[in-house]
C-alpha cells in the first residue's frame, strides 16, 4: 500500500501512458532514477504480456488479467531492483457508472482501493490544477502524455499514481491501470462532470520500492542500454542519460527482457486540435476550433472523430475534407474522408 510523506506533488512526469506526480521531498535525480525504472518494467511487462498473445496496442489491455500477470512476472524475472509491497496476486476489479459523472473523482476512488487513500489524496490536489490548465507549458506536458494514452473508437486506457521518497529512505512509486469502455477525446474531460448514460471502468494496481544507491550501482547502466532512445522519447522533461554501460550479473538478465515489437501494424491514436471540416459542396463545419483524434496505422490514416458539432453537422456518406494539427508534434494534417457516424462527435473513414 501506497505510504504517504509530502502531501503536496511538486512536479509531474509523464512515462509512456503513465501520469506520475513526484512528491516535493525526491530530489531531481531521484525522480529521473523511478521514471527509468517505470519505463523498464512497463516495457518489460508489455514484452512478456505479447509473447502471450496479448495486444499490447489495444486501450483495453488493462482490463485483461493477463497484462497483471505479466507485469509481476516482468518484476519478478527482469526488475529485481524493485519489490512489489504487498500481495502479488493483482485482481482486476469492474465497475459500471452512469448519470453525472466525474472521471477523476472516479479514478480517485478506484486509485484508492489498491494504492490507499494517501495516493487518492494526492491525485486529489491535482485535479483543480489539471482541470482549469491555462498555463502553457501545464497543457504542453499534459498534451506529451496524451498523445501516449492508448484509444480506440470505443475505449481509452492509461495508469496514474504517485512517487515519493519513504522514511528509510526508499524511491516508492505506485500505479493505478485502467481501461475505460468510454473514447475520451480530450485529457480535459477527466476533470469536468459529464452526464453519460453508461460506461464501464476495469482497473488494477500496485505498488513499488526502489533503493536509489543500489538501482545507480547494479541496475542503471543496463536499464539505459535496454531502453535506449524510449528515454528521451517516453518520459517527458527526463535527461537523456550518458552513464557507460559496464556489463553485470544483474545486467544480462535485464537486458533479456523481451521488447514489444512495434513493427507499424498497430495502430496508434493521436490527438488533435484546431480542427475544421470541409463539405466541398457546401458548408464549413467546426470553423477551425474543433478538437479531434486520428488513428494511423504507420503513414496510412484508418479513421477519425472530431467534434463538437452543433449544425449543420456531417452527413453519414458524404465526402468532406478534415484538417487540424497534431497535438504531439504540432505538424498539420489534411485528410480527405467520408462520414461514417454523425453527431456532436462524428467518425469519418478513407
Amino acid at each position: 500500500m501506497f505510504t504517504l510523506q509530502s502531501a503536496t506533488p511538486a512536479t509531474l512526469t509523464s512515462v509512456d501512458d503513465s501520469l506520475t506526480f513526484d512528491s516535493s521531498d525526491l530530489p531531481e535525480d531521484w525522480v529521473t532514477a523511478a521514471s527509468e525504472a517505470h519505463l523498464f518494467v512497463q516495457t518489460a511487462a508489455k514484452g512478456l504480456a505479447q509473447q502471450n498473445g496479448l495486444n499490447i496496442g489495444d486501450p483495453g489491455l488493462y482490463k485483461n488479467q493477463g497484462w497483471f500477470d505479466a507485469l509481476v512476472s516482468a518484476i519478478a524475472k527482469y526488475a529485481d531492483f524493485v519489490e512489489i509491497v504487498g500481495a502479488k496476486d493483482i485482481q482486476v476489479t469492474n465497475s459500471t457508472h452512469s448519470g453525472s459523472i466525474n472521471l477523476s473523482a472516479i479514478m480517485g476512488s478506484i486509485m484508492s482501493l489498491y494504492l490507499g487513500p494517501a495516493a487518492a489524496a494526492e491525485w486529489s490536489t491535482l485535479n483543480d490544477l489539471l482541470g482549469n490548465a491555462s498555463d502553457p507549458k501545464v497543457s504542453d506536458f499534459m498534451n506529451f502524455w496524451w498523445s501516449h494514452v492508448a484509444k480506440s473508437t470505443k475505449d481509452t486506457g492509461m495508469s496514474i499514481g504517485p512517487n515519493v521518497r519513504t522514511e528509510d529512505n526508499q524511491i516508492q512509486f505506485a500505479v493505478c491501470f485502467y481501461s475505460m469502455t468510454h473514447v475520451i477525446d480530450d485529457w480535459r474531460s477527466l476533470f469536468v462532470s459529464s452526464t453519460y448514460e453508461e460506461f464501464d471502468v476495469s482497473a488494477g494496481g500496485l505498488t513499488l520500492t526502489m533503493d536509489y544507491d543500489s538501482y545507480v550501482k547494479y541496475a542503471r547502466p543496463a536499464v539505459q542500454d535496454y531502453l535506449g532512445l524510449d528515454i528521451a522519447n517516453k518520459i517527458h522533461h527526463a535527461p537523456v542519460p550518458k552513464t557507460t554501460f559496464l556489463r553485470g550479473s544483474r545486467g544480462s538478465h535485464i537486458l533479456n527482457a523481451p521488447h514489444p515489437v512495434l513493427d507499424g501494424t498497430l495502430p496508434v491514436t493521436r490527438t488533435a486540435h484546431g480542427v475544421n471540416v470541409v463539405d466541398p459542396h457546401g458548408d464549413s463545419m467546426l470553423g477551425g476550433n474543433g478538437i479531434g483524434d486520428v488513428t494511423l496505422d504507420g503513414p496510412t490514416l484508418k479513421g477519425l472523430r472530431c467534434g463538437v458539432f452543433t449544425k449543420p453537422r456531417p452527413v453519414v456518406g458524404n465526402s468532406y475534407v478534415v484538417t487540424g494539427t497534431y497535438d504531439d508534434t504540432t505538424l498539420p494534417f489534411k485528410y480527405t474522408v467520408k462520414c461514417t457516424q454523425t453527431g456532436q462527435q462524428s467518425s469519418f473513414a478513407p
